[in-house]
């Protein structure tokens, strides 16, 4: 299974990272989404969680090109953000078929969205 992982918070990166690759995943990471782009459509992924807020993306734009990236280059997409979204973005969050997740980020929970979205992990 492969994950990509894009944020521009080192520390975020540290610990997604870590807890997918203890469960035998192979992950990679992308501090710039211009960057996590790239690396999608060049390379199927199973799940790619990104950080929506990150230096070279807006939100409207970034849920549109997530909708697109997940209906042609990976499975799922879960978007994460430091803020509270408005609803039109929720929507279109929703409309694209994108998971949302607030940050601060618990691990547990980001195992748990991939459990029920059918990707095993241990825990």
């Amino acid at each position: 299974m492969k994950i990509l992982i894009a944020d521009y918070e080192e520390s975020i990166l540290t610990s997604i990272s870590h807890a997918f690759r203890k469960n035998e995943f192979e992950v990679k990471t992308c501090n710039e989404f211009e960057q996590a782009v790239d690396e999608l459509v060049t390379s199927w992924h199973d799940l790619f969680i990104t950080d929506i807020d990150m230096p070279g993306a807006s939100v409207f734009k970034g849920l549109e090109l997530l909708g697109f990236i997940k209906r042609h280059f990976c499975s799922e997409v879960i978007v994460m953000s430091d803020y509270d979204w408005r609803e039109s973005e929720a929507d279109l969050c929703k409309l694209n078929g994108l998971i949302y997740i607030k940050k601060p980020l618990n691990i547990k929970e980001v195992l748990a969205i991939c459990e029920g979205i059918k990707i095993p992990v241990i825990g």
